[in-house]
């Protein structure tokens, strides 16, 4: 299916921002310039900020859904191949890939293991391709590779933060995972000793911070899983900036006149002797934007119930209720 013909690509974007420059929609020379611009205005709308809250509001198509495998232990046979590569700062890495599926996009950070040692998943490519720290090249030539379940499993590289607690995509008891904090996973890791089963709780925690990723988070869950189950989630993304002339923004052809005017009022920060025409214009528009949004969220939310013994049904209302 392809994209409506009025929704906005990059180069729209900036050409409009060229022109209100004085630049022409080519903007010749000030190419750089004017896609500054044009995703520095992208991100004030993607901030959402409703000028008659002073709040910032969340965008419903920036809260995908979305699935994650809670592995337990795996094992897989002799890999297919082992090629030596680099990772992004150029160290030795080695892309191992396997002839059945073995891995899951939630395994990067764990450590794969052979017979002759154990390697960090760096990066997932797919369910029988996978890249790993260091020379692995002949470490695993003549042995299966297994990666250990402790209940930690990374969440998506644009992950901002969780919207809904993660649900069984099976009949499971209970159906949705309860939110806990960190050291709450901790202490019954410590207290119970190796525990599996079904996860019934769940954290979201940030990884350390290296400049080699960026900032990544992991899902914690108690138990440990004993075996594979998929859970469903929506959470808020962490969109990437605007690069390639095609690509279209978030928000598609409904708010395209918003990311328009956002766009110039961006810019319009930046002139000299400039009143604040576009950056009013783009006030307006997002408060109109907004509204528009609100129709995609839910108008009932069911019944409110106390959730003290983990057995009631939880209703998350961040985000859909304001109080005066």
């Amino acid at each position: 299916m392809s994209e409506p013909t009025l929704s906005l690509t990059f180069s729209d974007i900036y050409a409009e921002v060229g022109e209100f420059m004085g630049y022409g929609r080519a903007a010749t020379g000030k190419t750089a310039e004017v896609k500054r611009h044009g995703n520095a205005g992208y991100r004030r709308f993607l901030a959402g900020m409703d000028p008659r809250m002073n709040s910032a509001y969340d965008w419903s198509f920036l809260s995908p859904h979305d699935t994650i495998e809670l592995w337990g232990d795996t094992t897989g046979d002799t890999p297919a191949g082992l090629t030596g590569t680099t990772d992004g700062a150029g160290n030795s890495a080695t892309t191992v890939g396997m002839s059945a599926a073995t891995f899951f996009d939630s395994m990067v950070g764990h450590r794969l293991a052979f017979a002759g040692g154990s390697y960090e998943i760096i990066s997932y490519a797919s369910g029988k391709t996978v890249t790993v720290l260091g020379d692995a090249t002949t470490v695993g030539s003549s042995s299966g590779c297994s990666v250990t379940a402790n209940g930690v499993y990374g969440l998506p590289d644009d992950f901002a933060y969780m919207m809904d607690d993660p649900a069984y995509e099976t009949d499971e008891t209970p159906g949705t995972l309860a939110n806990r904090s960190v050291s709450w996973i901790r202490h019954q890791r410590s207290g119970e000793g190796t525990v599996t089963g079904p996860p019934n709780a769940y954290a979201v925690a940030p990884r350390a911070f290296t400049t080699r990723t960026g900032q990544r988070h992991d899902l914690l869950v108690w138990p440990v899983p004993a075996s594979n189950r998929t859970m469903r989630y929506r959470y808020r993304v962490n969109p990437d900036a605007l690069s390639g002339d095609d690509d279209y923004p978030y928000g598609g052809a409904m708010h395209a006149d918003t990311i328009f005017k956002c766009a110039k009022a961006a810019a319009e920060e930046h002139m000299e002797d400039k009143r604040p025409f576009w950056q009013d214009k783009a006030k307006e528009a997002m408060a109109a934007s907004i509204d528009m949004d609100a129709r995609n969220k839910p108008s009932n939310l069911g019944a409110m119930t106390d959730n003290s013994d983990d057995l009631s049904p939880m209703y998350d209302r961040r985000g859909d209720v304001s109080y005066d």
